[in-house]
């Protein structure tokens, strides 16, 4: 089996993708990519934490699900 096979046994739709402990959130939550909007920076507050590659992949096909493109 080839890595891109392998990848795609993985692959899940959805627009959202969960976050844990693990992932260095406080508490279990999700990236919910069906509500996307714009916010100006002074809405954001502190940084809670880096998300590892995998993680951001999985957004990355979150939102391209969400967007359907």
């Amino acid at each position: 089996m080839t890595r891109e096979q392998e990848n795609q046994l993985f692959l899940v739709d959805s627009p959202e993708v969960f976050l844990s402990k693990a992932d260095g959130m406080p508490q279990d939550c999700a990236v919910n990519c069906d509500h996307l909007q714009t916010v100006s920076k002074g809405k954001i507050g502190a940084l809670i934490t880096f998300l590892p590659l995998q993680k951001m992949v999985e957004v990355g096909r979150a939102i391209r699900f969400a967007l359907d493109i």
